[in-house]
């Protein structure tokens, strides 16, 4: 449920994007995609441990997952930045308040599609709209695919698509 428990990773042995090849339209030298198979869901030590790809090239980024076989997919878990840098404190503090970063965090992805294909031909689609949460569990009829692809449309105003993990069941 998104609890860190400082020196765990995950190491899940059912989650299938463990084993899959990972391929992404863009990253940034300290961010690469294979961030997202790091098993912890946050910057630790200077290390992003996220894949962030710049979301002004005129195509929406994406990840890719590839297995050499088909899987049966009926669930994802996608770890977005919600950007646990900036100090949150409750106060009733009038000059402590005005400090503090009101709504939703702009790194947070808010649109984003899963593509899943199979053979390379397209299976399925599922759009996600309006996303305001850092973990996403997407429940899904069980899919028969070899790929799946992230495709980031928009953020909540960061320049950067930003993703911690990705988990597939």
């Amino acid at each position: 449920d998104d609890c860190y428990l400082p020196e765990l990773v995950n190491e899940d042995p059912h989650d299938l994007a463990r084993h899959a090849k990972l391929s992404a339209s863009d990253e940034m030298p300290s961010a690469p995609a294979s961030n997202i198979l790091s098993g912890t869901t946050r910057r630790i030590d200077g290390n992003s441990h996220q894949w962030c790809a710049p979301m002004n090239t005129g195509n929406p980024p994406w990840l890719r997952l590839d297995w050499e076989h088909t899987v049966s997919v009926e669930g994802i878990q996608i770890t977005f930045d919600s950007n646990f840098n900036v100090e949150k404190k409750m106060t009733m503090s009038s000059r402590r308040q005005s400090q503090q970063v009101l709504g939703i965090p702009k790194e947070l992805i808010r649109d984003y599609e899963l593509v899943f294909y199979n053979n390379g031909r397209i299976v399925a689609t599922h759009q996600i709209k309006g996303n305001y949460q850092r973990l996403n569990r997407i429940r899904l009829a069980p899919i028969e695919c070899d790929a799946i692809q992230i495709n980031i449309l928009k953020t909540n105003g960061d320049p950067q698509a930003k993703i911690f993990e990705v988990r597939v069941y």
